[in-house]
């Protein structure tokens, strides 16, 4: 997700943990971390606290780290062996900030089923979401491209996008299914080629 980001200069000085704190929807690091179950450990004069990705970000510049509090550390947990990522977005300039980005997981048996299925968009809704409809209908199969094509036909029920200056709620929806299949359709050739 990185290379995805801005520019070298940018991604040099930046940190995971000031992107994530200085949180806005179209960041590329917010979604990951959800689909990745991240946790974010949070310290402050009252002690240490956890917490987890999907509680960490609340809406524009608002997350989970409160007045006198600091971000101290990202735990993102271990995966399974054969397991396949893939990150992208949809933006008007190269590596500039995403009108939609998603964020895709698979973990496959001998099998080539589906184990462990997770995705989650951004700019999709006032906070990275997770797409239950489509990990629902993914998880526990030997995925196709029609069962992919189906599953993503969904993803209108499980969004909330918002019209701004740079896209309308409506072009959001629309480009949400094919960037999710593309996602999806990585995330299993890269999961594949970890079980060779």
């Amino acid at each position: 997700a990185a290379t995805h980001i801005a520019d070298m200069q940018v991604r040099n000085r930046g940190t995971m943990g000031g992107s994530c704190c200085q949180f806005l929807s179209e960041s590329d690091y917010p979604p990951v971390l959800t689909m990745l179950e991240a946790e974010f450990e949070v310290r402050g004069a009252s002690g240490t606290r956890r917490v987890p990705a999907v509680d960490f970000f609340d809406s524009a510049l608002v997350t989970a780290v409160k007045d006198g509090e600091l971000l101290t550390a990202i735990r993102i947990p271990g995966l399974a062996p054969h397991t396949g990522g893939a990150h992208d977005k949809v933006s008007r300039r190269f590596n500039d900030f995403g009108l939609i980005s998603g964020s895709a997981l698979v973990t496959l048996d001998d099998s080539g089923r589906a184990i462990d299925f997770r995705v989650a968009l951004g700019n999709a809704a006032p906070r990275p979401a997770r797409i239950p409809s489509v990990e629902a209908a993914l998880s526990g199969q030997v995925i196709t491209d029609e069962l992919v094509a189906a599953a993503v036909a969904r993803i209108g029920d499980d969004i909330n996008p918002a019209t701004d200056n740079h896209a309308t709620a409506d072009y959001r929806r629309k480009i949400a299914p094919s960037l999710v299949g593309r996602l999806v359709r990585t995330a299993i050739l890269r999961a594949k080629g970890a079980q060779a």
